[in-house]
């Protein structure tokens, strides 16, 4: 008979607790996906955020040895548009000068990758020469003349040159706004890899105001594999004069060079407008593909 009351007694104590803890106010239910999405929507003030992608800094890890850039580029995108000089990542928020915008990098990786086909803007009128290095026509800017943002970057160069940049998957779009009156030329650089190139070159369509061009390289981590990779761009402006360079010789009026080193000049007609438009593209695979990525993005 004990037992059977002692029996009662848990069975009636089992259920008092599990009734008390059901119905307790400080009971926690069970967290869905979904609750967890309203509270990475929220505020501390309990406001619903719509658009979380106006919080994000892509300038953040830029420092020291983050190694990331804050240049534009889609999720898994193929080119991202920046790069102030060599260093991993192709930006430092420490450097002082930018030796061009290229258009390809890694970001957060630890070792030297990239910086093909630099697009540098030069407004002087000065006689033009092959560029000796990446730094030979680089030019000074300030963080406080830069904006970082999920799918757009500019700054405004110590030239006065306003430098604004936007991609998609595989396609880069470049708005460069030079001076009033000034010199408008542009310097494509096929051998503007961080390793250098083993083989590079480019080609100018006048009448189409199209360049293109391949570069050989790579070697990540200091390996001797190399890609090649090539590229197809359009201007919006025509082509007042023009040059290509092959391992250090100028030649001017030349649509085309091969080498080692190659590169080209094109001085623009902005007419009335100091803006210039570029559209550029890449692939992996050749010019006519890179050239099919630009015309379906």
């Amino acid at each position: 008979m004990k037992n059977i009351k002692f029996t009662f007694s848990v069975l009636l104590f089992v259920v008092y607790c599990a009734y008390g803890i059901a119905g307790s106010k400080d009971a926690k239910p069970k967290t869905t996906s979904r609750d967890l999405k309203k509270k990475s929507e929220t505020y501390s003030t309990g406001r619903r955020v719509s658009n979380l992608v106006q919080y994000a800094k892509p300038i953040y890890g830029t420092g020291k040895d983050g190694n990331t850039y804050p240049g534009t580029s889609l999720p898994f995108g193929m080119i991202p548009d920046t790069g102030p000089g060599k260093v991993v990542g192709g930006y430092n928020y420490r450097n002082s000068t930018i030796q061009g915008f290229s258009l390809d990098h890694l970001n957060g990786a630890g070792c030297f990758y990239g910086g093909n086909f630099s697009f540098t803007p030069i407004v002087t009128n000065s006689t033009l020469v092959v560029p000796k290095d990446n730094d030979s026509y680089a030019a000074g800017f300030s963080h406080a003349n830069e904006i970082t943002k999920p799918g757009y970057y500019a700054v405004t160069l110590n030239n006065s040159v306003k430098v604004e940049l936007t991609s998609t998957l595989r396609s880069g779009f470049g708005r460069f706004t030079f001076p009033a009156g000034s010199w408008a030329t542009m310097m494509i650089n096929s051998s503007s890899n961080v390793w250098g190139t083993s083989h590079s070159s480019i080609h100018l369509n006048p009448k189409e105001r199209s360049i293109s061009g391949t570069a050989v390289g790579g070697r990540f981590c200091r390996t001797t594999e190399e890609s090649a990779l090539y590229f197809y761009a359009v201007f919006d402006r025509p082509f007042s004069s023009f040059s290509t360079w092959v391992n250090g010789a100028l030649n001017n009026n030349q649509t085309d060079g091969e080498g080692i080193n190659s590169g080209a000049f094109i001085t623009f007609d902005l007419g009335r407008s100091s803006t210039l438009l570029v559209k550029v593209a890449i692939s992996y695979v050749s010019i006519a593909n890179a050239k099919e990525n630009l015309e379906a993005e």
